[in-house]
């Protein structure tokens, strides 16, 4: 899925993605409008983000990840179905696009390597935050290609 560039939010494909894709996943990693959009739920406050958390995770997927970088708070939220692990980031000056891809690359990876899935997503955002802090330093915006 995709916030920005038109997206991929027509209900047939939010209907396949919650019926055949979070099922088989063992984790999902969408942002707070993606997750409004798959949920229904509407997300304003921490309380909304576990809400939604707990609602994907009824849909099958093992482990959920909801990037907080469209919220006041900047936190990303782990469930994993027993706890909620939080990860408060830095609010960045500064335009940046396909982090949520990145972030998505990365993880699978760290667990590919055999982190655990704590490891990972700990590893994941801090090498998130060096790749946007490098980008701010010089003045540049973020793109993925």
């Amino acid at each position: 899925m995709t916030t920005k560039g038109g997206g991929f939010y027509n209900k047939e494909i939010i209907d396949f993605y919650r019926k055949f894709i979070i099922p088989q996943s063992y984790i999902i990693t969408p942002n707070i409008p993606e997750s409004e959009i798959i949920t229904g739920i509407e997300i304003k406050t921490s309380e909304d983000v576990k809400k939604a958390c707990i609602e994907i995770k009824k849909m099958g997927a093992k482990n959920v990840i909801i990037k907080g970088g469209h919220s006041v708070n900047n936190v990303d939220t782990l469930y994993d179905g027993k706890e909620f692990f939080f990860f408060k980031k830095e609010k960045l000056k500064g335009e940046f696009h396909g982090t949520g891809c990145i972030f998505a690359s990365l993880i699978a990876g760290y667990l590919y390597k055999g982190d655990s899935l704590y490891l990972s997503f700990k590893k994941t955002e801090e090498k998130i935050k060096t790749l946007l802090l490098n980008s701010v330093q010089k003045n540049q915006s973020f793109y993925v290609i």
